[in-house]
């Protein structure tokens, strides 16, 4: 037996498999499957205390195509089979192996929705990042929520640039509403890429947003106050939920401006799993 934590590596290319094998295995127990029904018997027969997962799979042992929707498949199967890290009834995290390349921010909000608690991207370099992410997902600190996280205080945004209209878990905001949420959106996600701490994600100043707007400091006030009042009204008279003032657009002193939360925010795209057609407020 042993006390290092277990790392499942499902990988296709024997290559990446001997290249984590030595630079994880002084600290982690390795086991590896190259193919689908692989990692699957993997996890059937074994525990884990980590899922390290390439996307892009054959999905036997005789498949000469690999598809990432193999890789999707096998997050999916983890998720619906409510499968646990070793020893505990946490859900198991999963880092995903990829390399995101013109579709990277639609990519990682997928896998973010889908339950993977963070990502690596390829080629590792010297590694330091792939360990650093093995450390937080072991934590349930990954880049995502971490899978055990209760999802009572995220509150979801969907965003049509056509429309210009952005859902707030089910309350449509079009507007000066919309227009708010879109510039806050842009640096948060451009925070979430960069894999800053939630400590670091950046705001934008008050001024900032009168100048983007053509308006005045004061009237960016009244809008943030607007908003907030709004979606408080909306989600107390809704869905029965209390929110903070600071729950989804959150400011502070220390920098005089406003940012989402990135504790409570999740940005996910239009089109995933929609639980119910959107209400008007």
């Amino acid at each position: 037996m042993t006390d290092k934590p277990r790392v499942l590596v499902v990988d296709d290319e024997v290559p990446i498999q001997d290249l984590l094998k030595t630079r994880l295995k002084k600290l982690y127990e390795v086991s590896c499957a190259t193919y689908q029904d692989e990692a699957l018997a993997a996890l059937e027969k074994s525990t884990f205390d980590l899922v390290l997962l390439d996307l892009k799979l054959p999905r036997k042992q005789s498949d000469m195509n690999p598809s990432p929707d193999v890789g999707v498949d096998i997050l999916r199967h983890v998720r619906e089979r409510k499968i646990c890290r070793r020893g505990t009834a946490a859900p198991l995290p999963v880092v995903v192996m990829t390399a995101f390349g013109k579709d990277k921010l639609l990519s990682a909000e997928f896998l973010q929705h889908r339950g993977a608690c963070d990502y690596v991207q390829k080629p590792f370099g010297d590694g330091k990042a792939l360990k650093k992410k093995i450390e937080l997902a072991l934590c349930d600190e990954g880049t995502f929520s971490a899978p055990s996280q209760s999802a009572v205080r995220v509150v979801q945004l969907r965003f049509d640039a056509t429309k210009k209209l952005v859902l707030v878990e089910k309350f449509e905001y079009t507007g000066a509403h919309y227009e708010l949420l879109v510039a806050l959106r842009d640096v948060f996600l451009d925070d979430l890429h960069a894999l800053r701490p939630h400590t670091s994600y950046r705001g934008l100043r008050s001024l900032e947003l009168a100048d983007m707007w053509k308006i005045e400091d004061d009237a960016v006030r009244r809008r943030v106050l607007a908003f907030r009042d709004k979606v408080t009204k909306d989600f107390r008279e809704g869905l029965g939920r209390v929110l903070d003032n600071n729950d989804v657009v959150e400011n502070s002193r220390n920098w005089k401006g406003y940012r989402l939360n990135p504790l409570v925010v999740k940005v996910v795209a239009w089109e995933q799993e929609m639980a119910a057609p959107p209400q008007r407020p």
